[in-house]
């Protein structure tokens, strides 16, 4: 449990599990309002419960001693290490439903003829693993190419070609997509 403790070096403290913070209130806060939404979903990347990774990772910055220079960076490092375990628990999880599944009878039989809704997740999900880390860090993560270079393990040149080319990948998909829900009419009409 979580408490604010008058300290006299600082005048709050956050106090976790018995350890006292070792980053200041203010700069946590500014930390969770500017990229609370972009950790979650940065960490949605890898499993199905972000907001739960976010947090752990915050708790984790909370508990860093010493204090991390740059918390920005040293978050994203923790929620994709957690992501990554977390994903493989997930893996091995589904395998055993599934085998435990394949053994029950089919109650329910999902309908053929239902289209699935396109979306950014959807066309994010068609790029390679690594490219799509690249594009979710860089456009909601809001880190630069050298921070994602380092987070990833990769040249600067490589995650900025990397980020290019997932970019003009993800046009093509919309594009496609785009041209595939449109009726034969539509696909004839010439544009301008």
């Amino acid at each position: 449990m979580a408490e604010w403790d008058k300290h006299p070096d600082r005048p709050f403290l956050l106090n976790v599990g018995g350890r006292v913070a070792t980053i200041g209130e203010q700069q946590l806060r500014e930390l969770i309002d500017k990229h609370a939404a972009a950790m979650s979903l940065y960490a949605r990347l890898w499993c199905h419960a972000p907001d739960d990774i976010v947090q752990e990772s915050l708790i984790a910055l909370i508990q860093a001693d010493p204090a991390p220079s740059n918390p920005l960076p040293w978050t994203y490092a923790v929620i994709r290490r957690k992501g990554l375990n977390l994903a493989r628990a997930e893996r091995r999880r589904n395998r055993h439903h599934r085998a435990a599944m394949d053994l029950r009878e089919q109650w329910f039989v999902s309908p053929s003829n239902a289209a699935p809704a396109i979306n950014l997740e959807t066309c994010l999900k068609q790029l390679p693993a690594i490219d799509r880390e690249i594009v979710v860090a860089r456009i909601w993560g809001d880190l630069t190419f050298q921070q994602i270079a380092e987070l990833v393990g990769r040249p600067l040149s490589s995650v900025n070609r990397r980020y290019r080319r997932a970019l003009r990948r993800l046009e093509e998909i919309i594009t496609s997509s785009n041209h595939d829900r449109s009726t034969p009419d539509e696909q004839r009409t010439p544009i301008g």
